[in-house]
């Protein structure tokens, strides 16, 4: 969700959603797409075939996590569609070994899954410091601007106190040769 933010801030809202359905849309084909591949292994007791279809897919699924760590949803589209069916065909087999490797695949698909929530947690964390570094970098600049504005103004009214406190020195100067002139006088 923290994406959506993300992209929220530096483009708009409307590019976020736009961005957000097209992506998982296209990964969830994309998982049906591999997830497909199931259907083309043959039935018989041979474990080579499934045994590398399902270490290919464990390969998917599990290097596709640093790519969709950001959304849940998207890598979910990816992943679920890919390895369910391979899961479900492996768990109907007659062969023995061949529920041992659905067993197997079940066990490490869970494992891949929670490395998954914690990566997306760390890159969520990650995205939610970048966008708080962007506002305080924004409002730094700001205010850097402020700063600049103020010293300029400090030194005019500095210039102009100054100017002042030379006139009045000079009235004072001029008095008092006025009452020591007066004072002669009288």
């Amino acid at each position: 969700m923290s994406y959506y933010g993300f992209l929220c801030v530096t483009n708009g809202p409307n590019i976020a959603i736009i961005y957000a359905w097209f992506s998982n849309l296209g990964t969830l084909l994309s998982g049906l797409v591999w997830g497909s591949t199931t259907y083309l292994l043959p039935t018989e007791k041979s474990v080579i075939e499934p045994g590398l279809i399902t270490m290919f897919m464990l390969v998917v699924i599990s290097g596709s996590i640093g790519i969709y760590s950001v959304f849940k949803r998207v890598y979910y589209s990816l992943s679920l569609p890919a390895i369910l069916p391979l899961i479900l065909f492996l768990f109907i087999q007659e062969s023995e070994q061949l529920k041992q490797l659905c067993l197997i695949t079940s066990l490490f698909t869970f494992f891949i899954f929670i490395i998954h929530y914690h990566a997306q947690k760390i890159t969520n964390q990650l995205l939610l410091l970048k966008i708080d570094n962007k506002i305080l970098l924004d409002h730094h600049e700001s205010d850097q601007e402020k700063i600049s504005i103020l010293e300029r103004l400090n030194k005019t009214r500095t210039k102009q106190l100054e100017k002042a406190r030379l006139e009045l020195s000079n009235l004072k100067h001029k008095q008092a040769w006025m009452n020591t002139n007066l004072s002669v006088i009288d």
